[in-house]
């Protein structure tokens, strides 16, 4: 939506400066990319720079995830999915080395039918793969769950959205700003946050590039073939291998029918974006928006544009 490609403006032309630095100061390094909208950023420095990049986010431990709802070790787990940033398809899931895959969707029904995950497993009943990572994450890729009234069922909106709800989430954003500046301005005790997983991908990575571990990994990468029906220059989530030469792409092979076209779309957005962002182009920013699914009128989409850029002009110098 307007937010992700608005934050995408601001960031890129940042992360194409710091990247140029790279280029100049030590070309051999990894850039491991953690911004948000992680398939655009990574998509507009591999148009523009020679980094190595690769991102990271929540795919790291998607076989944690498995793991959890199956309630055996992590360590049993291997799952074989593509797609990208916050919406993977998981077409395979490995326990011990044998596919239980079926078994999965059976229990995850079972298990989360009704609750948070109501709307993925929805998808899975209708496409016959199980998105991923969270339900928050895979509905914002979709219009038939965010709206802003009733879908059609008897009780309304996804229960899901329980914690998730946007109006929500803006009043817990201003506590934790409050509480981060008054950290700041030493007003109030720092205290740790609970470590997060996902940054912890970033160092087994460099430990494994450093000591040639071969490990293996869920990373947003340059396709390259791995998804054969996906553009080849399109960033992806995939799992990767890092050794001692960097990190490489695993060929996973093609995504079902059933959900390849929502994938294509969404790389069609991220494409514009990075390319909105590196040319500072208006248009080309509204081109991107409505490529979005979740945007269901041209003129709203065009005041959208407008009025965002006015707001944000300060951070955004120079788009024409």
């Amino acid at each position: 939506g307007p937010g992700g490609l608005f934050r995408g403006l601001r960031l890129i032309p940042a992360m194409i400066d710091i990247c140029r630095d790279v280029e100049r100061l030590c070309p051999d390094a990894w850039v491991i990319n953690y911004s948000n909208p992680m398939t655009a950023i990574c998509r507009a420095l591999r148009k523009v720079t020679n980094v190595k990049i690769v991102g990271l986010c929540t795919a790291g431990y998607l076989p944690r995830q498995i793991a959890r709802q199956m309630e055996i070790d992590e360590a049993r787990i291997d799952v074989i999915s593509a797609g990208v940033n916050h919406c993977m398809w998981a077409f395979k899931i490995m326990v011990d080395g044998v596919d239980a895959t079926e078994q999965w969707k059976e229990l995850i029904r079972e298990k989360q039918g009704g609750d948070y995950y109501r709307s993925s497993v929805e998808m899975l009943d209708i496409l016959d793969v199980w998105p991923m990572p969270g339900a928050n994450h895979v509905a914002e890729f979709f219009p038939y769950f965010y709206g802003p009234g009733d879908d059609g069922r008897d009780d309304g909106r996804y229960p899901y959205r329980s914690g998730h709800d946007f109006d929500e989430r803006l009043v817990k954003d201003a506590e934790r700003r409050t509480k981060l500046k008054a950290q700041g301005e030493g007003t109030e005790e720092l205290g740790a946050p609970p470590a997060d997983e996902s940054a912890s991908e970033a160092i087994k990575i460099l430990l494994s590039i450093w000591n040639n571990s071969r490990t293996r990994h869920y990373a947003n990468v340059e396709n390259n073939g791995s998804v054969p029906n996906l553009p080849p220059e399109a960033i992806v989530e995939i799992p990767v291998i890092a050794d001692g030469s960097g990190v490489r792409a695993l060929d996973v092979g093609p995504l079902p029918e059933s959900v390849v076209g929502y994938v294509r779309s969404r790389t069609s957005f991220f494409e514009l974006l990075a390319e909105a962002a590196i040319q500072r182009s208006k248009k080309i920013a509204l081109q991107c928006l409505l490529n979005d699914t979740n945007t269901l009128s041209i003129v709203h989409a065009r005041e959208c544009i407008e009025e965002m850029f006015e707001v944000q002009k300060e951070f955004l110098p120079g788009f024409e």
